[in-house]
């Protein structure tokens, strides 16, 4: 027997005893070539790279997708797909309606969707986009379980159909000019006055959030911030924003942060700014609501909002108190937008800047944050407490998230090319260690 790569990257046996062999060491079949060569399987939706043999029965191979396939030739049956990274993992976001979902963008053209409670051998579709394009940003819709946009470090911004498998992906017309760093759903700016019922895109980039609607011009955030507010001043240049989780009938309310490191918290109803955040002087690289709930009943720390800058320190802020004050008053035309200059707590630890957050939707009060300094940190914010440190990555950590299932496991992608699951009852350090410093017990 012997085995080769097809023409459409599947695996082919060849049977030689049904050969036969010239003087000049060439093989012919005398008979149809289905009883010579036959399809073993078609796992790799790329070119074969390599093949190796374990026994005569357990077969590995390479494709150009990047990644390791094992199948069982007595069998007839694959024992695992294991795709590979070859990039930077840029960013990772959990689907809102399968929550053992997880999409993955990196630096590789591919978006990877990771079914992680599948017991099948092969539970990661592929989405290739454009050769020479990185993903650096990716959102769930929040009630089609199947649409994800996404968007480039050359500043496209489009969705796809993620999980049906037609990989067709839809560009907006119009895009950033430079790389995409954020993208999330909302609702339309002054939804109620414009009869929008339907979440919007909002896209981070270039200094510049943009409300994106197919087939609709985009439109600046920062324009209609400034005409609702009646603001004169110079553009702020806009690096983050984050939606306050709260049912339609409540008064729907954004968080946006800027390079000054500054962070205005907007109705979206009537676009006002309802107070300003200033306790950084660098650029808002992060914006995380703590959740509303957990197994239906409202969180205690609803309202709180955790905010990670260029700096190193990560601050907490207690909003739900504000945030209540919204629900039963407008904004009055008149009042000065209140200002709020110190956090409710800081949480330090990390020796370099903080670049996200996600908070547990587990357990109430846990944070994990990613860092330049090449690690991940998991903290208790309720006592401002540091719990756990991840510090096995050889890059920058770039994003976060929280298994969907289990609450000890935490998942972190990295400029190292990987994205590792690891738990949080295993880490030896509790904060980061500086490079050569030997880790305690």
């Amino acid at each position: 027997m012997f085995l080769t790569g097809g023409s459409h990257a599947e695996l082919l046996k060849w049977d030689l005893s049904k050969l036969q062999s010239t003087n000049s060491g060439v093989f012919q079949a005398d008979e149809k070539m289905t009883a010579v060569c036959s399809k073993v399987c078609s796992a790799h939706p790329k070119i074969l790279m390599a093949i190796a043999s374990y026994s005569y029965d357990c077969v590995f191979t390479i494709g150009q997708d990047r990644s390791v396939v094992s199948y069982e030739l007595k069998a007839d049956r694959l024992r695992f797909h294991l795709p590979a990274l070859a990039s930077v993992v840029f960013c990772m976001a959990t689907n809102h309606v399968a929550s053992s979902v997880l999409a993955i963008g990196a630096g590789d053209n591919l978006i990877r969707v990771w079914r992680t409670s599948c017991g099948a051998a092969n539970p990661v579709q592929q989405h290739h986009y454009m050769n020479g394009v990185k993903v650096t940003a990716l959102a769930w819709h929040p009630h089609q379980e199947g649409t994800l946009a996404f968007g480039t470090n050359d500043g496209r911004v489009g969705v796809l159909d993620a999980i049906s498998g037609n990989s067709k992906f839809k560009s907006f017309h119009k895009r950033h000019q430079g790389q995409v760093y954020n993208l999330a759903w909302g609702p339309y700016p002054r939804a109620q006055a414009n009869g929008e019922n339907s979440p919007v895109l909002y896209s981070v980039g270039d200094g510049k959030i943009f409300v994106e609607r197919p087939d609709s011009p985009k439109e600046d955030l920062d324009t209609i911030v400034s005409e609702a507010n009646g603001l004169t001043r110079t553009p702020l240049s806009r690096t983050e924003l984050a939606f306050y989780p709260s049912p339609p009938e409540e008064a729907q309310v954004v968080a946006v942060g800027s390079e000054d490191g500054s962070v205005e918290v907007l109705d979206l109803r009537s676009m006002k700014i309802l107070f300003t955040l200033k306790t950084f002087r660098k650029l808002i690289e992060s914006l995380a609501w703590h959740p509303r709930y957990y197994s239906a009943v409202e969180s205690t720390m609803s309202g709180w909002l955790a905010v990670a800058s260029n700096e190193n320190d990560i601050h907490v802020f207690d909003l739900s108190e504000q945030l209540k004050a919204r629900q039963v008053q407008d904004a009055d035309e008149n009042k000065e937008t209140p200002l709020i200059t110190a956090p409710k707590s800081v949480l330090s630890g990390h020796l370099s800047r903080v670049n996200h957050l996600s908070w547990s939707h587990h357990e109430e009060g846990k944070l994990v944050s990613a860092s330049w300094d090449n690690s991940a940190q998991v903290w208790d914010v309720k006592n401002g407490t540091p719990i756990a440190n991840f510090s096995e990555h050889h890059g920058r950590v770039f994003c976060v998230q929280w298994s969907p299932k289990d609450p000890d496991v935490v998942f972190s992608g990295s400029e190292d090319c990987t994205l590792r699951g690891w738990r949080i009852s295993e880490q030896h350090n509790v904060l980061p260690v500086k490079k050569g410093s030997m880790r305690y017990p």
